[in-house]
């Protein structure tokens, strides 16, 4: 004698397209002991709704204006940089100039040697007024930075701490 399961279930499809939700009554009968799972929900959904793409947030980079052995350069601010690195475009590095060497390490592609040297810094004005402050001394890779929109990239820190000189600013008169 075979027994069977007489099912009626009430299912819920989401059309994701029109944001509208068809009820269907499904009446099956199955085999005892040959039918599926079924799981019962107490509290149905009665809205349909669709997951929103993920959004892309892009932050704005940040730039200062820095006078780095008296010339005058634009510097990213990097926060996820840990030395100051100066284009190789602003100077040339002599051996006597040369500290030592480092290793950089993008975020992709192989390391590049860099030579370390000393460099002064300091915020640079506008062009109708000179910033008049002590010089930062720093010890900079040199490397071909790729960007033309920056010379110099400082780590947060180093830009805070230019931030925090005492500056004096004087207007040009002609």
């Amino acid at each position: 004698m075979n027994l069977w399961l007489t099912v009626n279930v009430i299912v819920f499809i989401c059309d994701v397209e029109n944001g509208t939700i068809a009820k269907r009554y499904v009446n099956d009968h199955w085999e005892f002991g040959n039918f599926p799972e079924v799981n019962c929900y107490k509290d149905v959904v009665t809205e349909c709704t669709t997951k929103p793409p993920p959004e892309l947030k892009v932050s704005p980079l940040q730039y200062v204006t820095v006078t780095v052995k008296r010339i005058k350069a634009v510097a990213l601010c990097d926060s996820g940089s840990q030395i100051p690195i100066v284009s190789s475009c602003l100077f040339e590095v002599s051996d006597d100039e040369e500290m030592g060497t480092v290793n950089l390490q993008g975020i992709v592609g192989e390391a590049v040697s860099a030579p370390l040297v000393s460099v002064s810094m300091k915020l640079s004005g506008d062009e109708q007024c000179d910033q008049v402050m002590e010089e930062l001394l720093l010890l900079c890779a040199v490397a071909q930075l790729s960007s033309p929109n920056y010379d110099v990239i400082l780590p947060v820190d180093i830009v805070d701490e230019l931030h925090n000189m005492s500056i004096v600013s004087v207007t040009n008169c002609l």
